[in-house]
This record gives C-alpha cells, sequence and structure tokens, in this order.
C-alpha cells in the first residue's frame, strides 16, 4: 500500500527544507509522495515550461526511496491566460462572465480561468499536460498520474457554469422566470416529474434529443458532443432533492448514468439513504488487490453491499482497520454479497484475501 503525503504547492515551502522535509517522511514510515504540478508555476511564460524545482525534487525523493504521485494541476491557470485568449472567460446562470483570482490555498495561478471547451485553452492546456508527461512518465519510482484534482470550474461563479454554446453549439433563449414548480419528462419511456427552482435557461428547440420542453424552447436534452453525449437540463434540481427528497429526481439521476453507460460496481443495498445520511463506500487497487472503503454514519449499525460478478477475486475480505475477515456470499444473479456490523471505528478498509 502506498501511504504519503502531499508536499510542495509551487513555490512553497523554500528549496531549503526540502531535503529534510523529505528524510523526515521516510523516517516516519511514509513511501509516497504526491506533487502538485501547477500549470501556472510551470508554464509562467507563454510556451516556455520550467520544471528546474520539481526536477530537483524528484531526485531528493528518489534519493529517499520515496514513490511520487504526479498531480498535474492544469485547472490552476496561467495569469496570462485570458490576454492570450480572448473572450474564453466562463459564463455564469446570468449571462456574467467570471472573473478568476488567487486561491487561498495555493500560491500561484488563476481559478477558473478560461473555459476548457473553448479550442484555444484546451490547445494550451493540452501542450502542458504533453509537456510534464513526456517529462516524467519514464521515472522509475513514479507511482500514479492524479491528472485533474479536484472540481474547482465553479469557483468564484455566482451560480452555476458554463453557460456558452462552445460545447454543445446550441444557445440558450434567455432566462426564464418559473411558471411552475414542476416539469413533466420523458426519460425514453419511463414519464416522472422534477421540482425545480430559482428559474429556467431553455435551449433552442430541435437540436439532440429533447426529453421535456415548454413553449419558450427545450427544457431536458440528450446532446451529441464528439464521441459522447452531453445530458442538459434548463433549471436548478439540487435544491429542491435536499428541502424534500423525491423518486422523479433519483429517477433522473439513475437514467444519466445509464445514459453515460456506467454500471456500479458496488450497489449499497442497507442501510437506506435518506435526506441526511448515507453509506459513504469508495474502492480502488492496491498492489493487485481490490480495496474497499466503508464510511459508516451515527446512525449505521449494518451494511448490506453487493459486489458485480468477478469484482473480487477471492471469497473474503479482510477488515485492516478491526482485523476481522469477512466471508463473500452468493447474490442476485453473479453477484456477490456482504453483510458486516458497523465497526467501532465506523469506518473499513476492506482488502481481499490472497
Amino acid at each position: 500500500m502506498h501511504l504519503g503525503a502531499q508536499y510542495y504547492r509551487a513555490p512553497f515551502p523554500e528549496s531549503r527544507y526540502w531535503e529534510e522535509d523529505l528524510r523526515r517522511m521516510r523516517d516516519a514510515g511514509l513511501n509516497t509522495v504526491q506533487l502538485w504540478l501547477l500549470w501556472a508555476w510551470i508554464e509562467a511564460t507563454p510556451s516556455q515550461y520550467v520544471f528546474d524545482d520539481y526536477d530537483r525534487l524528484l531526485e531528493l525523493t528518489a534519493h529517499n526511496g520515496l514513490g511520487v504521485v504526479l498531480s498535474t494541476i492544469a485547472e490552476i491557470q496561467p495569469y496570462w491566460i485570458h490576454r492570450e485568449v480572448p473572450g474564453s472567460e466562463m459564463v455564469n446562470h446570468l449571462g456574467h462572465r467570471v472573473i478568476s483570482q488567487n486561491r487561498n490555498e495555493c500560491h500561484f495561478g488563476l481559478t477558473p480561468g478560461g473555459c476548457t471547451d473553448h479550442p484555444g485553452v484546451w490547445e494550451r492546456m493540452a501542450a502542458f499536460f504533453n509537456s510534464v508527461v513526456t517529462r516524467y512518465r519514464d521515472l522509475p519510482n513514479l507511482r500514479g498520474w492524479d491528472c485533474w484534482n479536484e472540481t474547482r470550474w465553479n469557483v468564484d461563479a455566482d451560480g452555476i457554469v458554463c453557460y456558452c454554446p462552445r460545447l454543445t453549439g446550441v444557445k440558450e433563449i434567455g432566462r426564464k422566470q418559473l411558471t411552475s414548480n414542476t416539469v413533466a419528462v420523458d426519460l425514453d419511456g419511463v414519464k416522472c416529474e422534477l421540482e425545480l427552482t430559482q428559474w429556467l435557461t431553455p435551449l433552442e428547440h430541435h437540436h439532440g434529443t429533447v426529453h421535456a420542453g415548454n413553449q419558450n424552447g427545450a427544457l431536458l436534452s440528450s446532446l451529441p458532443v464528439g464521441a459522447g453525449r452531453v445530458i442538459y437540463f434548463a433549471g436548478y434540481l439540487g435544491e429542491s432533492y435536499r428541502a424534500k427528497p423525491n423518486t422523479g429526481f433519483e429517477d433522473y439521476v439513475a437514467w444519466v448514468v445509464r445514459k453515460a453507460g456506467v454500471q456500479a460496481e458496488i450497489d449499497v443495498l442497507l442501510p437506506q439513504p435518506d435526506s441526511t445520511s448515507f453509506l459513504y463506500v469508495k474502492h480502488g487497487m492496491s498492489l493487485n488487490r481490490r480495496v474497499v472503503f466503508v464510511f459508516f454514519q451515527k446512525d449505521h449499525h449494518l451494511a448490506h453491499l453487493r459486489f458485480r460478478k468477478g469484482f473480487f477475486a477471492s471469497d473474503s475480505v479482510r477488515d485492516l482497520i478491526a482485523g476481522d475477515v469477512h466471508r463473500l456470499e452468493p447474490g442476485f444473479g453473479d453477484s456477490t454479497e456482504l453483510k458486516m456490523n458497523c465497526p467501532n471505528w465506523r469506518f473499513a478498509v476492506l482488502v481481499e484475501e490472497q
């Protein structure tokens, strides 16, 4: 298992601390370091990539026997982006351009920067990715890439972004006041009602597949973009659901997931979620073995999970925190299932037994 810490958000900490800090990480038992490779810092001048500090850091990690995870932080963009790519700002729900600024946890660069659907922004961002990967892909201590750290695209916006026609080629027809707090939609033959708040931002009719609309335009559309599709809804949905959970919104989310071709690796059968509580489950791989993280909330006493066929290579899992071994049972179809009581820590790390 790779256990480490994040280090160096340029230009801090200063280089005089690096050698000692990395040595102390190693001595503390850590084996990995995550480094932020900031687009804004590396390409502070257009088309000039400077890697001197990262080269030195990576040399020191190797000297101390530490692996590295390289995070290509392209979402923190160079200060020159709007000068070099004029008109690339994101557009919010009011039609206003989003003004970029520094972030308080990073010392150099802008967010949200230019819209990544703008060809000029994407071309320069892709060049940054290419320069980083070309330089570091053969590192002997490279443990992995983190190619996008977080969803920062709506930072500094007054609401939802991005309402520009660059992605889909379809224009909005203008913001409209709500005349009803519900809209009837047809999800490929399944009809349901979605509750709305605030206002509508309809699209032009006659583009893609329209699943809901009114006299102003399309309210729910499936629009082709490249080799995929974008699901566009012209209203606020989440606020109503948060105030009063309803099956219509859940049916809509499930439909979007199916349209994307996503099949769940893990289904949570118990506990059932409500408006304030749900069982949080994440999974990944470590040393070619499946790892599942289960986070229990204070009112949870039992977890019942279903895993797709072939998810685990063995018929039992061990909780690395509690030390308990849990046997997997046959489930629906070719799936396997696990029932486990909430541990004292309300947290379990399940690794398949070898």
